[in-house]
């Protein structure tokens, strides 16, 4: 059976809130057992409700919280900030990867466009930006025809009249 899809907005009704923040405790805290165990990591939680200083959460307790804060911050600040991840930086990385992929998805269409348009006009019709699709094929080919020849160990001679990066004839 498939779980509701959770909204992730402040809950209004206060008893429904405390009631979602005590069962998702609980949930978070077996999950920090087990990564504890199968991680050999020392986790501590934190957590505090609104609504004054008896309202803290302190996982597994408070002494052994306070005996892995003090030993955290025994490291030398540099090395507790080396692996820290801020939002702003996870935002940063993800939005990076992303157009990255974006970059990879937009040279994957060039090619496809470059194949598309030799099936369909003579190279001396085109367009200076067609050509330059025409090209993008024309240099992922070499690519994998070399990538090829190398998993099968036959040399790519020179043979072939291009020049080596340039793309040009000879």
């Amino acid at each position: 059976m498939t779980r509701k899809r959770i909204r992730h907005e402040k809950l209004l009704n206060e008893n429904k809130r405390n009631s979602v923040l005590s069962k998702r405790s609980e949930g978070l805290a077996k999950k920090a057992e087990q990564l504890q165990i199968l991680c050999g990591v020392d986790i501590a939680i934190i957590g505090h409700r609104q609504g004054g200083e008896g309202n803290v959460i302190l996982w597994p307790s408070p002494e052994a919280v306070e005996e892995r804060v003090n030993k955290f911050m025994e490291f030398p600040e540099l090395e507790r900030k080396k692996k820290m991840v801020t939002h702003e930086s996870y935002l940063e990385q993800t939005l990076n990867t992303e157009r990255d992929n974006i970059a990879k998805l937009q040279k994957v269409m060039a090619v496809k466009e470059g194949h598309q348009l030799l099936a369909q006009k003579p190279l001396d019709m085109m367009q200076i930006t067609e050509l330059s699709m025409v090209e993008d094929m024309a240099m992922d080919m070499i690519k994998k025809l070399k990538k090829r020849a190398d998993e099968i160990g036959h040399p790519m001679g020179t043979t072939s009249g291009l020049v080596e990066g340039g793309g040009e004839l000879l």
